[in-house]
């Protein structure tokens, strides 16, 4: 049973020679932050948040839980990531969402935090 919080924050200004780059955003201000909450040992939830300063935008965002059991786990899982795009008009995003289903049996799979049985991609309604 508990909580864990990470923050963490990224600043850089060295990625691109200013002599030779006229691009204003070739800085780096980039926050990162994540949560888990362990209620009991059979239920956990989760969030992460991760938001770019420099350009103001968010790059991904995921919240769910996992219900454990002796033999079995079941989570879900929704998740949005910002993926940039180059576009005609320039720079654009799209922002991808899924929702993630995990059934792990114990006796044939190991646990892990990234393992999916199941993902359903959301169609995309915009492009930024």
């Amino acid at each position: 049973q508990g909580i864990k919080i990470n923050l963490s924050h990224l600043y850089k200004d060295s990625f691109v020679n200013p002599a030779v780059s006229t691009d204003p955003l070739r800085h780096t201000n980039y926050l990162t932050s994540s949560a888990n909450y362990t209620y009991d040992r059979h239920y956990s939830f989760s969030a992460l948040y991760n938001y770019d300063l420099e350009t103001k935008k968010k790059k991904s965002l995921s919240f769910g839980f996992l219900y454990k059991k002796r033999c079995w786990d079941f989570g879900i899982k929704y998740s949005e990531n910002n993926r940039p795009i180059l576009t005609q008009n320039g720079e654009s995003s799209i922002y991808d969402k899924y929702i993630y289903i995990t059934i792990i049996l114990k006796p044939f799979m190991q646990p892990s935090k990234n393992s999916s049985f199941i993902t359903y991609k959301l169609p995309n309604s915009n492009t930024k």
